[in-house]
């Protein structure tokens, strides 16, 4: 039988704290990811670029700019395009950016997947070869 790792009582209540502002952060992410779908809805209506890079950095920069610490502002920078990947990832596939790879000349698709800014696959070759 394994014992339980005896707890103090003001450990047990920072972790109460912690597990209240755990459930404020999944609120507010996925009030943020609706308002990200906002967004994506009026980008399809206007013909918008799915994915900009500049704001992007833009966004990165701000909240960087903003961070009080003591998170460092790279990790607060790499929590951020996690957030905005994970938000870009709600977009139907049609929506999201497609190139062309110069070295495979295959279609690429930028398709974020919680990543580190999202990830980039490559599309089955007989679909979309050029």
């Amino acid at each position: 039988m394994s014992q339980q790792p005896v707890q103090s009582q003001a450990l047990g209540e920072l972790r109460v704290q912690i597990d209240a502002l755990d459930r404020q952060l999944l609120q507010l992410l996925n009030e943020r990811a609706k308002v990200a779908e906002q967004v994506g809805e009026i980008k399809r209506a206007e013909g918008s670029p799915f994915f900009r890079p500049d704001r992007v950095a833009q966004v990165i920069d701000k909240i960087t700019g903003a961070n009080p610490g003591p998170l460092k502002s790279e990790h607060v920078a790499s929590i951020w395009r996690e957030i905005m990947s994970a938000c870009l990832a709600l977009e139907p596939l049609e929506s999201q950016a497609r190139y062309i790879d110069t070295v495979s000349r295959r279609c690429v698709v930028h398709r974020p997947k919680f990543s580190h800014g999202g990830v980039v696959e490559r599309a089955r070759a007989n679909r979309h070869r050029m």
